[in-house]
């Protein structure tokens, strides 16, 4: 239940249902007969979204961002979870760093901005124990942050948006930050912890934007499915990253690594 308040209020709930309707019940059941109320029934789609319009990716992300190293990885057990890893500053344990990936397909900007309300209230949910107000937690902001154009008419910037927050723990009080983008069809979550003695939280939030700003001048995300039947003006405005069909052998470079994700066709699918 947890998962799926969260799912709920990221906003991503129905598209997880649907994914589940289309993967676990037979093909042969009416979608009709999938929903309880009509105002509910996550909106149509041309068969499901993992393991047909988006059927594998590869993320090649940098094992080195300024002086933040990765450390570790960790892949999720839910399908929709996706994976994160950790950066830290060699010999500094006073911060660290998360980033996230995990998929949710195309999406508007006013989408986007939704789910990044939901992820404020999870969060703020998460921490308002640990902290001594809401009011400690700024609103959202939006970030805009250029990166290399994926085609000659596509977009060369990517909206984000960011919030940082102070909390305590086991006496110790932090700061931290959050920033929040969707690109290439794939949720780049990013959460800064540090102490509050090693960096204010004005200082924490500017280490946090160019951090992210590096990073995501160098993350390279390939993707490929049916998505690439969508009309190409939607994929160059929204950054889709597709290449097909069929994969794309991504070129993996010294100092980056590669998390590749895949997703079967759902049990009675057609043509895959």
């Amino acid at each position: 239940m947890d998962q799926l308040t969260a799912l709920q209020k990221a906003g991503t709930l129905r598209a997880h249902v649907a994914a589940v309707l289309e993967e676990k019940c037979s093909a042969d059941v009416p979608r009709e007969t999938l929903s309880l109320d009509a105002e509910d029934a996550a909106p149509p789609v041309r068969g499901p979204f993992l393991g047909d319009f988006l059927r594998g990716t590869s993320v090649v992300y940098p094992l080195q961002v300024g002086e933040w190293q990765a450390l570790d990885e960790r892949r999720y057990d839910d399908i929709f979870g996706g994976a994160s890893v950790r950066y830290q500053r060699p010999g500094n344990n006073s911060g660290w760093i998360d980033l996230y990936f995990y998929p949710v397909g195309l999406q508007e900007p006013d989408e986007q901005r939704t789910m990044a309300e939901g992820e404020r209230e999870a969060l703020l949910d998460a921490r308002k124990e640990s902290m001594a107000s809401e009011r400690d937690m700024s609103a959202l902001q939006p970030l805009v942050v250029p990166v290399a154009s994926l085609e000659a008419s596509g977009p060369a910037r990517v909206g984000a948006n960011v919030l940082d927050f102070r909390y305590s723990t086991d006496g110790k009080a932090y700061s931290s930050v959050m920033i929040y983008a969707i690109d290439r069809m794939y949720v780049i979550k990013l959460r800064y912890s540090v102490e509050a003695a090693a960096a204010s939280r004005e200082q924490a939030r500017r280490e946090a934007e160019t951090f992210f700003r590096t990073l995501l001048s160098g993350v390279e995300i390939t993707s490929f499915g049916t998505c690439g039947r969508a009309p190409v003006a939607d994929l160059l405005r929204l950054r889709a990253g597709c290449v097909g069909v069929d994969p794309l052998l991504p070129v993996v470079g010294e100092g980056q690594r590669e998390l590749r994700f895949e997703y079967p066709a759902p049990h009675g699918a057609a043509g895959q």
